[in-house]
């Protein structure tokens, strides 16, 4: 039928998916949306076995570069030409991008990056580890073959921190904020957060790595609230309170000397006008004097 040639196609005027509605009025009247609506669901392929899509799922999860298949993109393609692809996965890509369209497929994809922002063993080449996390975004999207984008990679990331229960960020506050280093533990901050990742485990979507743009808002409030409680305890090699250079080596390389320092300049208490009177008219009576 004539409707059904739209099912799935890209509308070029509007760069979107043709709605039944849009088909609808392209008819001229000769059949309604909602006809053009059932239509399209008796096509919808059934869904694939469960197994069929596990498989497929741990196989882009376990999936490593290599010089055969450098990219995500290029396993997908030759495991569909090799065993083909469960039903309703498609490999169709959104114009003008070249980004996935199957919602089933970025899904397992989103699992795929989810895993590589916990990475932090593998570096890039020429990379130190304290300047950079071995992951970001852009990486990410590349090692995809660019089927995802490095802002839907970014959005990926954010998402699950967004999700936390009270409970589990109550469980990683009063750890983070309080930790003080000690003779017979991690001597970083970020060396703390390995371990607690190691031995307690963390919420799904807690990331951690050594980039301003990997840490959620909700998870540099943290490492902020330690930096600033730090300088104001006392350096037990000095006698002193801690000077905010010895402060940004303890974080493990997690936060620079300037964001300290923009920290400390957020965090001085504002003056009111009623201060600002109260200090002026102390002033003119003490020149009176």
């Amino acid at each position: 039928m004539w409707a059904h040639k739209f099912r799935g196609k890209i509308d070029p005027k509007t760069g979107r998916h043709y709605s039944a509605r849009k088909v609808a009025r392209l008819s001229k009247g000769q059949v309604d949306n909602t006809t053009v609506s059932n239509w399209w669901k008796e096509e919808l392929p059934q869904r694939p076995p469960p197994e069929e899509l596990d498989m497929l799922r741990e196989a882009i999860l376990e999936w490593e570069p290599s010089k055969a298949v450098p990219t995500l993109w290029d396993l997908l393609v030759k495991r569909q030409a090799d065993q083909g692809l469960p039903a309703g996965i498609s490999l169709a890509l959104k114009p003008p991008d070249g980004t996935l369209m199957c919602k089933t497929l970025v899904e397992m994809v989103k699992l795929w990056a989810l895993e590589l922002g916990q990475q932090t063993k593998i570096e890039n080449p020429g990379t130190p580890r304290e300047n950079k996390a071995p992951f970001d975004t852009n990486c990410v999207a590349e090692l995809s073959g660019n089927v995802v984008s490095a802002k839907t990679v970014r959005d990926f990331w954010r998402e699950p921190v967004k999700q936390l229960s009270q409970q589990d960020r109550d469980r990683l506050r009063d750890p983070v904020v309080g930790w003080r280093p000690s003779s017979d533990g991690p001597t970083t901050l970020w060396a703390f957060l390995q371990r607690m990742r190691a031995e307690q485990g963390l919420p799904p979507g807690v990331l951690l790595a050594l980039s301003v743009r990997r840490l959620s808002h909700w998870m540099w409030d943290l490492v902020r609230s330690w930096g600033l409680g730090m300088l104001k305890e006392t350096d037990p090699t000095t006698g002193e309170p801690y000077v905010r250079n010895r402060v940004v080596a303890l974080s493990g390389g997690l936060f620079s000397f300037p964001a300290l320092d923009s920290w400390l300049k957020q965090d001085e208490p504002e003056v009111t006008d009623d201060q600002v009177l109260s200090d002026g008219s102390e002033s003119q009576n003490s020149g009176s004097l």
